[in-house]
């Protein structure tokens, strides 16, 4: 009776082994042939390179440097905590943190996670000479980016980081991992898709103990495309050791291309502390953003503001076309303007007596122009402000610009179901009011004056790689050549005569100019300085803007002043 019994227990033994085997053999043969494959073969990525970015003269702005990272195999090292303890006292940081962050990041049992990136050389070199007693322990090599000019350049270059989770869902269709880096913010962002490079790696056989033994494949990774912009970095750099303590943006380009030279906002940032974040950078970044000085804001594309008397072009050029008032025809300036029951005031209390067109636009004479406005209409004001390109972006390669405001009577009942009244069509004569545009749409304004009467689409990108981009033809705004000649003439007046603007005289140079003072309440003003050279063939455009500055004529021009005179003594001779 035992010895059946044992019997039967040794045949449902052997039926199990049986069946067992068949299983493995047969139904999950494939599962484990795989296993054994990836347990023998592994994939080494290699991270390719981002595109260069280049000033116009070749010099490199933002580039890719080589970095050193620790890497672990997870089933290979998670029981491994002796192997974590030499890691630790080599790379000086707590095991139980490279063990989280193994945890955390891992994604398969056989691909390597990064557990410390940017490590320096020595300590790499040391890992990889202690290979024997670090297995499953790789050192790869990462490009990291590299932000040569950082603070100087940052609104324009713009930073790189990792996906989230909502921007992986959504480009993951197109290749891209947890691992990979996109753009932020300005030419990163706007050419992502040329600055990215593609991944490659190697296909490695490895013994048990995850020694190389062969490389099997390999895939060469392929660069991302360099860009070239047109702004010159000296100028760039100049411009912004000005303005760096302040609350400012600086506009300058060739008015009749629309070429950006230099595009300068400030207070700025360093976009290399985007690059492998740790707790240190971490606060600095949350403090970037939580500043009440809005350092990650451009603010030459990305807020708008009121821009007071340089609105007094737009006005001017309206008045003529309509010809709601001749060159010739005056106004008297007593200080002070009556509209019903409410005054409206100059800037200089006692007047400047009767004025023309150009010598209004030479003093800045608001009550001038609160006549001109009344006879011109808001229609007609809200028409060619469009024209000039207010209220519209101006179509710069550069993300999240602003559109501006220019308000009607329409856009006044719908947004705030009032009418418009007249006493509004005065002080939107002068630039207040509801009026808002950013410095790059002044700047496309005041260099349609310069150029003969052209709207330009402002480019900050020259050629990806050896390809140029070329530029989009000017718009003719059709204006009277004598018209433009007259509104010229005006802002000659105001630089070269005792104009406004006349803190920004240079010498050997004649500049064409307008001063602005925009009132913003509580007694506080932005500064503007608008301004063209040399005035019988036009150069250069440029726009000064102070946010809360204080005066045009007595803040902003004398800053323009400066950088009218490095330009004149670095480039007037020899324009690259």
């Amino acid at each position: 009776m035992r010895i059946h019994r044992l019997k039967l227990i040794t045949l449902f033994l052997f039926l199990f082994l049986i069946t067992g085997l068949i299983k493995i053999q047969v139904f999950e043969n494939s599962y484990y042939k795989d296993l054994s494959q990836e347990n023998r073969i592994r994939i080494i990525p290699i991270k390719a390179a981002r595109g260069n970015i280049y000033d116009r003269n070749g010099k490199v702005l933002a580039k890719s440097r080589l970095s050193f990272n620790v890497a672990v195999i997870p089933k290979e090292v998670s029981s491994n905590n002796e192997l974590f303890a030499r890691l630790s006292k080599i790379l000086n940081v707590n095991s139980a943190l490279l063990i989280d962050k193994m945890k955390k990041d891992a994604l398969s049992p056989f691909n390597p996670v990064v557990i410390r990136s940017d490590i320096p050389k020595d300590k790499a070199i040391l890992i990889e000479e202690n290979k024997d007693k670090l297995p499953g322990v790789i050192i790869q090599t990462e490009p990291l980016r590299e932000y040569i000019y950082s603070e100087a350049t940052a609104h324009i270059i713009g930073y790189v980081g990792k996906p989230n989770i909502n921007e992986l869902q959504r480009l993951k269709t197109y290749g891209y991992k947890p691992t990979d880096l996109i753009g932020r913010a300005g030419i990163e962002k706007s050419f992502n898709s040329y600055l990215k490079g593609k991944d490659g790696g190697y296909q490695v056989e490895v013994d048990s103990r995850g020694r190389r033994i062969k490389v099997i494949g390999y895939k060469k990774p392929r660069k991302g495309k360099d860009i070239y912009l047109s702004i010159d970095i000296d100028i760039q750099n100049y411009i912004y050791e000005l303005i760096k303590d302040k609350k400012a943006a600086v506009c300058l380009m060739f008015p009749d291309t629309g070429e950006i030279i230099s595009l300068v906002s400030s207070p700025s940032f360093n976009p290399n502390i985007f690059i492998n974040p740790d707790n240190k950078k971490n606060r600095l970044i949350n403090q970037l953003f939580n500043s009440d000085s809005y350092p990650m804001v451009n603010r030459c594309i990305q807020t708008a503001y009121p821009t007071g008397s340089l609105f007094k072009i737009v006005t001017s050029i309206a008045a003529l076309e309509t010809d709601s008032i001749s060159e010739v025809q005056q106004f008297d300036c007593p200080g002070y303007f009556k509209l019903g029951g409410r005054v409206f005031h100059c800037w200089k209390e006692s007047g400047h007596g009767l004025q023309t067109v150009r010598q209004a636009l030479k003093n800045s004479c608001n009550v001038f122009f609160y006549n001109v406005g009344l006879k011109v209409g808001v229609d007609n004001l809200t028409e060619y402000a469009k024209k000039f390109g207010f209220g519209e972006k101006t179509g710069i390669q550069l993300p999240d610009e602003v559109r501006g405001l220019v308000p009607s009577k329409r856009w006044k009942l719908k947004t705030k179901n009032e009418p418009w009244y007249d006493g509004e069509t005065v002080i939107f004569a002068i630039g207040q009011g509801y009026f808002l545009a950013t410095p790059l749409q002044a700047l496309r304004m005041i260099s349609a004056i310069a150029n003969g009467g052209n709207l330009v689409y402002p480019q900050i990108v020259k050629r990806i790689e050896d390809v140029d981009i070329g530029y989009p033809e000017p718009k003719s705004l059709n204006f009277k050549d004598k018209n433009i000649q007259i509104v010229k003439e005006g802002l000659d007046l105001v630089v070269s005569e005792y104009g406004t603007g006349r803190k920004a005289q240079v010498e050997g140079l004649e500049i064409a100019g307008k001063t602005a003072t925009a009132q913003i309440g509580s007694g506080s003003t932005h500064a503007w300085f608008g301004c063209f050279f040399p005035v019988d063939k036009p150069e250069y455009a440029m726009i000064v803007f102070m946010e809360h500055g204080g005066r045009g004529g007595w803040n902003a021009a004398p800053l323009g002043k400066k950088i009218i005179e490095y330009i004149r003594d670095h480039y007037m001779q020899n324009k690259s």
